[in-house]
């Protein structure tokens, strides 16, 4: 009830909002799916949207099944559900206080810096889970791929909004804001079975390895570096 009262407050207060610029209805196109279109094509001819939008895709995909399948069964299966409710929050300050510290971080560190620490980091910390640490440590490294993945959301909001044309960046968002969300079914999908015939620590370590072999591959795509624009760059 709570939740459905949220989103009605929701609805209510976008639908008195007016954007300035956004044209007529008679301008818009016919068809969604046209738009759609036109916007996956621009993500894929920009070549930091494009390798934001596949990085996210995998990392979206590799680690939601933690989060809603691996932890909750873990846990279950340990009769500890007060244990997954810690971790839950810790992921969720960690993420809060990164994202908020954002516009600090932003004037010692450059964006490509801090989205390959977040993409290490989450790997790292998700091959430790195959160890079984105790709740204590657990915490702490949830605490830590919170706070180190709090500041993606918004490099990823600067870069889609600087990088896409005013016509075309309502498509743009949609476009990179649907690979993230279509990405976690899929992975829901692999960790499952991965989890029936492999167990909990193996499953974390394959989980695991795509995440690092992602950052290692990260840290030589030169397209990483339009993230920061020379003259940010020049003035830390």
């Amino acid at each position: 009830m709570v939740t459905a009262s949220a989103f009605g407050l929701s609805i209510s207060a976008i639908s008195v909002l007016r954007l300035a610029g956004a044209g007529p209805v008679s301008k818009r196109p016919a068809q969604a799916w046209s738009g759609m279109v036109r916007g996956l094509r621009f993500v894929w001819n920009v070549t930091v949207l494009r390798t934001l939008a596949l990085i996210d895709l995998a990392m979206t995909g590799l680690y939601l099944p933690m989060q809603s399948v691996l932890f909750p069964k873990y846990f279950t299966d340990r009769n500890e559900p007060a244990h997954l409710g810690w971790v839950l929050m810790a992921l969720s300050i960690g993420g809060l206080t990164g994202a908020t510290a954002y516009p600090l971080l932003v004037r010692w560190l450059s964006r490509r810096t801090m989205l390959l620490v977040a993409t290490l980091t989450l790997g790292g910390c998700t091959a430790l889970f195959s160890l079984s640490p105790p709740l204590a440590v657990l915490l702490l490294l949830c605490g830590l791929i919170g706070l180190v993945y709090g500041p993606v959301a918004p490099i990823y909001n600067y870069v889609t909004q600087i990088k896409s044309p005013p016509r075309l960046r309502g498509r743009v968002v949609g476009v990179m804001t649907s690979l993230s969300y279509g990405a976690g079914p899929v992975g829901y999908l692999l960790a499952g079975p991965l989890f029936e015939t492999t167990g909990m620590r193996r499953t974390f370590l394959v989980l695991a390895i795509p995440m690092i072999a992602i950052g290692v591959v990260a840290l030589r795509l030169s397209s990483l570096r339009e993230l920061d624009p020379v003259a940010e760059t020049s003035s830390r």
